[in-house]
C-alpha cells in the first residue's frame, strides 16, 4: 500500500514537472515573440532585406541595414550638376565636368544595392562582428579585384607555430587596372588614356615595368610576423634604444618576373642562387642579428623576408606551423574556414608592444607623454582576433572575432567622414589637373611635331616655301586628323621652309612649342 501510495506521489510529481516544463516553453515562446522585432509589411519594406539580413545577427550590441540601390546613381548625377554650376563661375575647374555616375558604375561602385552590420558582444571584450555588401548582380570594377570563389586557407603552414600576426589574402588587380582604364578614358579619350598607359609602361630608373608589375600582381598574398624577444634590436639615433627584435615573410605570387629585373639593378643587394631561388640579400644593417632583408624568387613567386635563415625555415616547414595550432584554427573555425582573405593576431603580439613602448619610454624619458598616450589607447588583449572575408554568390561577407564592435567604427566613419572627402578632394583635384595638363601639353607637342615633319615633307616634296593646315590635313593628305585636347586650333598653322620651332597657343593662353621652347 506504502509502495502504490509512493508511485502515486511520483506520478503526480512529473506530471507537476511536465506541466511547469510546458509552462516555461510556452512563457519562453511568448517572450521571444515579444522581444523579437517586428518587420514592416511587405509592401514597404527594402526587397534586399531578407538577403542581407541572412548574413547578419540581430539582437546583439550593433544592427544597421541601409539600402543604397541607386543611390550612388543619384549620387553622381547630382556631383555632376553641381561640378557643372560652379565650373561656370571657375573656368579652371572645367576638367572637372564629367558623368560621375557613369564613372562610379565603372569602379564597381554601383554594384552595391544594400550594407548590412551586425556586432554581438561574447565577453572578454570582445565582439563577434559581421558586414555584407550585397551585389546581386556581381563583382565589377575594383570589387573584381577581391579574387574569385572562396577557398581553404592553406598557408598558415609556412609560419611558424609562434607567429604573432597571420594574413593571407586574393588579389586580382588587372581587374582593377582594367577599370581604371575606363575611367581614365571615360574623363580624357585617348588624350588623356595614351599617355597614362605609356607612363605605366615605361621603366623606372631600377629598370622595373609598372604595367608588367600590375597585369602579374594576379593570384595570392601571404604575410606573416613573430616578435623575437630573445633578440635585441637597436634604433639608431642620438640615444640609440635596445628593444625587441623580429622576423617577418612575405609572399606574393605571380609577380617575380616583373620585379627580378629591377632587383638585379640595386648595387647593394648581392645576388646568388641556392636551388630554385634566385637570391638578393641586403647588406647587414648593422641593428640586430636577424634582420638583414632578402629577397628571393623562384621565377613566378617573390618572396621577401627579415633574413636567410628565416627565409629557408619557413620554406623547409612541415611541421604544420600556425595552421596546426590550437588557437589559430579555433579562432578561424569560428567564422568559417574557407573565404578570399584572413588575418589573425595573436594576444602576444599586444604584449610585446606594450613592452617594447615600455622600454622607448624607458629609455627615452622626454618620448614619455606620447608613450604613455600610445599606451593608453592599446587595449588589453585576451583571446586572439581573427578576420575572413569571402565572396559570395551575391556579395562580400566579412566576419570578424575582434576586440571592438562594429558600431565605433560607424561613429568614426560618420564624424570622419566629410572631412576626409574634404582633404582627399583638397589634394586630389590640383593633382589630377596637374596630371590631365601635363599629359594634353604633350599630346599637343606631339601634334605639332607631326605637323612639322609632314610641312617638311610636303615642301620637299613640291619645292614650296610654306605648308598650311589645308595642304597637310585631310583623309587623303599626311595627316588625317589633328583632334584638339586643350582648346587649340590648328587650322591656323603654317609652317615656312625657315621656320625652327612651331608653336600653338591653347585656350588658357599658355603657348606650347614643338621642342619644348
Amino acid at each position: 500500500m506504502a509502495g502504490c501510495n509512493r508511485r502515486r506521489m511520483y506520478t503526480s510529481l512529473a506530471r507537476a514537472r511536465c506541466a511547469s516544463f510546458i509552462l516555461f516553453a510556452a512563457t519562453a515562446v511568448n517572450v521571444l515573440a515579444q522581444t523579437s522585432a517586428p518587420l514592416v509589411s511587405e509592401a514597404e519594406r527594402s526587397v534586399h532585406f531578407g538577403a542581407v539580413n541572412q548574413h547578419l545577427e540581430l539582437g546583439g550590441v550593433f544592427y544597421g541595414y541601409m539600402d543604397v540601390d541607386g543611390d550612388v546613381e543619384q549620387f553622381g548625377q547630382r556631383l555632376s550638376e553641381g561640378v557643372g554650376r560652379i565650373s561656370a563661375f571657375q573656368p579652371q575647374l572645367a576638367m572637372l565636368k564629367q558623368d560621375y555616375a557613369a564613372i562610379f558604375g565603372m569602379l564597381g561602385l554601383s554594384d552595391v544595392k544594400a550594407i548590412g552590420l551586425s556586432s554581438v558582444a561574447v565577453g572578454g571584450g570582445m565582439y563577434r562582428n559581421r558586414a555584407f555588401l550585397y551585389m546581386p548582380n556581381g563583382r565589377h570594377g575594383f570589387f573584381a579585384a577581391t579574387g574569385a570563389t572562396p577557398h581553404a586557407f592553406d598557408e598558415a603552414r609556412f609560419a611558424p607555430s609562434d607567429a604573432d600576426a597571420f594574413a593571407e589574402g586574393d588579389i586580382d588587380l588587372p581587374s582593377a587596372y582594367g577599370a581604371l582604364k575606363q575611367v581614365v578614358a571615360k574623363i580624357g579619350g585617348d588624350a588623356l588614356l595614351k599617355p597614362f598607359e605609356a607612363f605605366l609602361e615605361q621603366k623606372t630608373p631600377s629598370g622595373i615595368v609598372p604595367l608588367d608589375v600590375i597585369q602579374n600582381l594576379k593570384g595570392h598574398i601571404v604575410g606573416f610576423l613573430r616578435v623575437d624577444e630573445n633578440q635585441i634590436l637597436t634604433i639608431p639615433g642620438p640615444k640609440p634604444m635596445k628593444v625587441a627584435s623580429f622576423s617577418f615573410f612575405v609572399r606574393v605570387d605571380g609577380i617575380a618576373p616583373a620585379i627580378e629585373p629591377g632587383l638585379s639593378q640595386v648595387k647593394a643587394l648581392t645576388k646568388s642562387t641556392a636551388g630554385n631561388l634566385t637570391l638578393f640579400e641586403a647588406p647587414d644593417l648593422g641593428v640586430s642579428p636577424n634582420l638583414r632583408p632578402i629577397f628571393a624568387s623562384d621565377g613566378k613567386n617573390l618572396f621577401l623576408a627579415s633574413h636567410r635563415n628565416f627565409l629557408n625555415e619557413c620554406l623547409a616547414r612541415n611541421d604544420g606551423g600556425l595552421a596546426g595550432q590550437k588557437d589559430f584554427l579555433e579562432a578561424i573555425r569560428a567564422l568559417g574556414d574557407q573565404g578570399n582573405g584572413v588575418a589573425y593576431v595573436a594576444p602576444h603580439f599586444f604584449d610585446s608592444v606594450r613592452k617594447i613602448l615600455t622600454e622607448i619610454g624607458a629609455q627615452n624619458p622626454e618620448a614619455q607623454p606620447v608613450v604613455q598616450g600610445w599606451l593608453a589607447n592599446l587595449p588589453p588583449i585576451s583571446a586572439p582576433l581573427a578576420a575572413v572575408r569571402s565572396n559570395e554568390a551575391d556579395g562580400i561577407l566579412f566576419r570578424s572575432n575582434w576586440n571592438r564592435s562594429l558600431k565605433s567604427d560607424v561613429a568614426t566613419l560618420a564624424v570622419a567622414n566629410p572631412i576626409t572627402i574634404g582633404l582627399l578632394a583638397a589634394m586630389a583635384i590640383p593633382a589630377f589637373q596637374k596630371v590631365r595638363t601635363n599629359s594634353q601639353q604633350k599630346t599637343v607637342q606631339n601634334n605639332l611635331r607631326q605637323f612639322e615633319a609632314a610641312a617638311q615633307q610636303y615642301m620637299l616634296e613640291t619645292s614650296k616655301p610654306m605648308a598650311t593646315y589645308e595642304d597637310l590635313v585631310g583623309p587623303d593628305k599626311y595627316i588625317k586628323t589633328l583632334k584638339p585636347v586643350a582648346g587649340e586650333d590648328y587650322t591656323q598653322l603654317v609652317v615656312h621652309a625657315d621656320d625652327e620651332d612651331l608653336s600653338i597657343e591653347l585656350a588658357d593662353g599658355k603657348v606650347v612649342h614643338a621642342h619644348g621652347k
